[in-house]
């Protein structure tokens, strides 16, 4: 598992999120009109020349596990810590939740509204397509939701 965290985003583009990816060589993002945010295999060693390829000029990115001296025609517009949390212990016991349903391309206009409320991360109309994404509602008002954004497992 901890292999797989190292670069998640990387290991989910090239694995069980391949066909939500955009890119070749050492860059993949996820496609227009998801979340957009770039991996690199090496993170290190960033292959800013494949991302080039699969990315538009003045479009908003965000990575990963990379940071350093943007390279010739890239700027860094915010650099950032992103810390990733593991839960190390058994599941907890089952609590009473609100209702929650399953968020559908009817809820994409809420949805974008909440996220632009609420600055969750980097957040696209099509985004919900790649996990499942419950919404808690006040009446027809979408208050709440999570989500699965990556998944790098089998």
């Amino acid at each position: 598992m901890g292999a797989l965290l190292d670069n998640i985003f990387w290991h989910a583009l090239t694995g069980p999120q391949a066909r939500f990816a955009a890119g070749a060589g050492g860059a993949r993002r996820y496609a227009a009109g998801f979340s957009p945010i770039v991996a690199f295999a090496h993170a290190a060693r960033p292959d800013f020349d494949a991302l080039a390829a699969c990315s538009e000029a003045g479009e908003p990115l965000y990575c990963a596990g990379w940071s350093g001296v943007a390279p010739a025609g890239w700027r860094i517009d915010a650099d950032a810590t992103m810390l990733q949390m593991v839960w190390d212990a058994p599941p907890p016991a089952a609590a009473a939740s609100p209702q929650a349903r399953p968020l559908t391309a009817r809820d994409i206009a809420q949805i974008l509204e909440l996220t632009a409320l609420t600055h969750p991360g980097p957040f696209g109309p099509r985004t919900i397509e790649l996990g499942e994404y419950l919404g808690c509602f006040d009446g027809e008002r979408l208050v709440a939701m999570a989500g699965e954004r990556s998944r790098a497992g089998a």
